[in-house]
């Protein structure tokens, strides 16, 4: 990668030299890209591309890149101390042209925001001699540009355009995750669905929005005030266009909806407190016929994961349609695959565990209703199914979801192996009832005493669990000889 510089008119040690064409050479892989050289105060900075929080180094020296709702900045103390410079120096500089900054580019933190970071330690307490006002944020768009530092307005201009024109050849990333190009931007269109779906999907998002903000409005915490809805992807078979919609035929069956939300704080993915009313108005609208699965990620969470190489994440971004994206978040990054030595090796370990475990329930669900305890039978078949329906999904993307609704695994796991829909006759109210009744019980079966099963219901449901375990089992196998004849050293 080339870097061609003009210098600036700033006297002394503050000259820089300001990057007016950044051109990706034949060939280069934008994934492999390890240095990016730009020319700043008569010196060769060199910005490494590295992981978790330092992602640029002068001299050995890291800048630490902070999270503000969901964006990655560089703060101005941390800015200052990377270009040799005050902190008043670069804010008089970005002060004289503020109005020149393109919105987005950098702004100034609101006292939430601020009091948030002292309470990390990330800026230090005006008590003891820190600073007090709130510090201005810079995107990597300034950093990369050197706008931080404009020498006049024709340079701002000349940057701007220097900026837009490289914007597809140039990666800058500010995510853990960071020695990967960022996605290109995802599908946003349902034209591929009945328009009764696409109200549908509309409705949806309102709700979670709604019910998101309101749940935001019973916090105390300035952090988690800050708490953002980044993304809402519709992924699975409503994305793909391949969706079953028979709920009055033999079949019985209805594909559900199912979301991915992507937050901007760990704090906000907590279901019980944030996420569960929004689950059950979704169960109760009325202009909503279509089930609706969600689960809630933070940025961070789904980017380590595509760095990983989890093909359940990875599969989102590529077919997913996008029903909600942020301005200005961060990114999704390109998913980085599992080498065939890697996928083998996690494929095995997770079906041994979770067969294992399978097996255990099993035996504690046998005892259960041998000794007439039918309640704790109840609940440890809720558990085998459970661990079967993880243990497929692990296997086959490397990933299962933190929850205990059968109903949800089952949506995922038909999907991924329709063979599965068998299992669970839907024909009969009596066969929809069982199911529901095996649901409840990983609570209602512990703690209700309105929770009742007999004999009968558990042996019925205990041979469909068998049934789902023979299936699990082959369809886990064949996919780790599929691996295995894929992996150059084998296990």
């Amino acid at each position: 990668m080339s870097c061609h510089s003009r210098q600036s008119v700033w006297p002394g040690k503050y000259r820089s030299f300001v990057p007016q064409s950044i051109v990706a050479e034949p060939g280069n892989s934008l994934a492999n890209l390890q240095n990016l050289e730009i020319t700043i105060c008569d010196l060769k900075l060199k910005a490494k591309i590295m992981s978790q929080d330092l992602v640029s180094v002068r001299h050995g020296m890291p800048v630490q890149i902070v999270d503000v709702t969901g964006v990655r900045v560089v703060l101005d103390q941390d800015l200052a101390r990377f270009f040799d410079v005050e902190t008043r120096v670069l804010n008089q500089s970005v002060k004289r042209y503020w109005e020149r900054f393109p919105k987005g580019w950098a702004f100034q933190l609101t006292k939430a925001q601020f009091d948030d970071l002292k309470s990390q330690d990330v800026i230090s307490s005006g008590q003891w001699g820190g600073r007090r006002s709130p510090p201005r944020a810079f995107t990597e768009h300034c950093v990369v540009t050197g706008m931080v530092f404009p020498a006049s307005p024709d340079l701002v201009d000349a940057q701007l355009t220097t900026i837009k024109c490289c914007n597809r050849s140039l990666y800058w990333r500010f995510a853990q995750c960071a020695s990967l190009p960022n996605m290109s931007p995802m599908r946003s269109d349902l034209d591929h669905l009945p328009h009764g779906k696409q109200r549908e999907l509309q409705r949806v998002t309102e709700i979670l929005f709604e019910e998101f903000t309101d749940a935001m409005k019973n916090t105390s915490s300035p952090k988690k005030k800050d708490g953002r809805i980044l993304k809402i992807v519709l992924f699975g078979s409503y994305a793909r266009g391949n969706w079953v919609d028979e709920p009055h035929t033999a079949k019985g069956y209805l594909s559900d909806y199912d979301l991915l939300i992507v937050v901007n704080q760990q704090s906000v993915v907590d279901f019980a407190t944030y996420w569960y009313r929004a689950e059950d108005r979704l169960m109760r609208d009325a202009g909503i016929k279509t089930p609706v699965n969600f689960i809630v990620h933070t940025m961070d969470e789904v980017n380590n994961a595509l760095g990983e190489g989890q093909y359940f994440f990875s599969d989102i971004i590529r077919e997913g349609v996008a029903l909600y994206d942020l301005k200005g978040s961060t990114p999704f990054i390109t998913p980085r695959p599992q080498t065939p030595d890697e996928a083998l090796a996690t494929a095995v370990k997770h079906f041994e565990q979770r067969m294992e475990g399978v097996q255990s329930a099993f035996e504690f669900y046998t005892f259960g209703l041998n000794g007439a305890r039918y309640n704790d039978a109840s609940f440890m078949l809720h558990q085998v199914v459970e661990r079967l329906y993880a243990c497929l999904l692990l296997v086959e993307t490397n990933y299962s979801p933190s929850t205990h609704s059968i109903k949800f695994l089952r949506s995922l796991s038909e999907q991924l192996a329709p063979e599965l829909i068998t299992v669970w006759p839907r024909e009969t109210k009596h066969d929809r009832r069982l199911f529901e009744l095996l649901k409840r019980a990983y609570v209602d079966a512990r703690y209700s005493e309105h929770y009742a099963i007999t004999a009968g219901e558990l042996v019925w449901l205990g041979e469909r669990a068998e049934i789902l375990r023979t299936l699990v089992e082959t369809r886990s196998r064949d996919k780790i000889e599929q691996l295995k004849a894929g992996a150059p050293t084998g296990i």
